[in-house]
């Protein structure tokens, strides 16, 4: 439940921010139905957040500094669904969470916005959880064997003796033997 919770958490964070940076480019201007980006800059990416515009046609119009020019899709099923989707994605080897809008233009799709961002610290988070939620539940284990194997010797304690003086008793057949009977 931890784990779920922790990756919900920071998953959400992450479509927060890919929601919110897509916000902010869709708030650029645009000319003439093209989309071009006069401010990327001014903008303030976060570093580790890309963007793409691809037209209709399926070629790359815009993109942001920081991918430098990268002709492969973020997300190429989520380009092709021709509506807004939030995914993952696998590209040039990184591990990736993409947000896929299309743009409009006085009511018709002129391309789509693909926003990412790489999840290395979301694997990275999700790893070390895993391995401290197994290193706990290791240790809560054996801590819960050791309580339980030393309660049921304690409390198993007397039926040894009676069984221990029942032997003696037989063996010896000492019927003037007693149990003793402690509380």
């Amino acid at each position: 439940v931890v784990y779920v919770a922790v990756s919900f958490t920071i998953t959400n964070q992450v479509d927060g921010l890919l929601r919110r940076t897509a916000v902010d480019v869709l708030n650029n201007p645009y000319i003439g139905g093209e989309w071009r980006f006069f401010t990327w800059p001014i903008l303030e990416l976060p570093a580790d957040v890309y963007v793409q515009i691809w037209g209709m046609d399926g070629k790359l119009r815009a993109f942001s500094p920081n991918i430098s020019k990268l002709e492969t899709s973020l997300d190429p099923i989520g380009l092709q669904s021709g509506q807004s989707v939030m995914r993952e994605s696998y590209t040039l080897k990184a591990h990736l969470r993409v947000l896929t809008v299309p743009l409009q233009v006085e009511g018709r799709i002129v391309g789509a916005m693909q926003v990412g961002t790489r999840l290395d610290v979301v694997d990275a988070t999700q790893r070390t959880l895993l391995l401290v939620l197994a290193i706990g539940w290791a240790i809560a284990i054996m801590l819960a064997s050791a309580a339980v194997w030393l309660s049921t010797r304690q409390a198993f304690a007397p039926l040894q003796d009676v069984t221990r003086v029942a032997l003696q008793i037989t063996r010896a057949d000492d019927l003037s033997r007693r149990i003793p009977h402690q509380g």
